[in-house]
């Protein structure tokens, strides 16, 4: 008798067990993506700054050319170019960006993840050096090549340099840890 109120004691205690587990791993899977959700609103939210903040400069830039008169037509041109260019990159950005969504498969997540961070080094590799170039065109066309112009030239690159390479490391980070809660989503569908 004893050994059978003892089976059926193991048998609710196993049964609670198994609940238990999971719905620990219901609570898990939710954790992870609300992180991810909240990741992915950093990165949307990031991007949205970055799109203002170039169509502030484009702001700034038309207001200075047509009341300042302070430009040559072509640098103005070529400074119009590239941040019409990079309010481009960063639409395509955004454009990766909403099609993040917690309720999508892990896999197809991490196909807009991978797509996102190609677009992204594409940004980096592309984008910068055109920056870079236009800047030191329209410096070189604008005969803004006195020390103090350079002065500020310098003070720019160093400043910009620091704030991608902060950004650049920020990004990875989110990138890895958005990755990392993508598999491990993964693997508990696959269970």
């Amino acid at each position: 008798m004893e050994l059978e109120e003892l089976k059926q004691k193991w048998e609710v205690f196993d049964m609670r067990l198994t609940q238990s587990e999971i719905y620990n791993k219901q609570i898990l899977k939710e954790t992870l993506k609300g992180k991810n959700k909240s990741y992915y609103s950093k990165l949307n939210n990031a991007s949205i700054f970055h799109f203002f903040s170039v169509l502030f400069l484009v702001v700034i830039f038309i207001a200075i050319y047509f009341y300042k008169n302070v430009y040559h037509d072509v640098s103005f041109y070529l400074l119009m170019s590239v941040l019409a260019l990079t309010l481009i990159m960063i639409v395509r950005r955004l454009t990766i960006l909403s099609r993040f969504n917690v309720t999508k498969s892990p896999a197809s997540q991490l196909r807009n993840l991978i797509h996102f961070k190609q677009w992204y080094v594409c940004e980096m590799v592309i984008g910068v050096p055109i920056v870079f170039v236009a800047v030191f065109l329209t410096l070189y066309i604008e005969n803004a090549t006195s020390p103090i112009g350079i002065a500020f030239a310098v003070l720019g690159i160093i400043a910009g340099c620091t704030g991608g390479w902060i950004g650049w490391k920020q990004h990875n980070t989110t990138m890895q840890e958005i990755e990392e809660n993508l598999k491990s989503l993964k693997e508990f569908e696959e269970e």
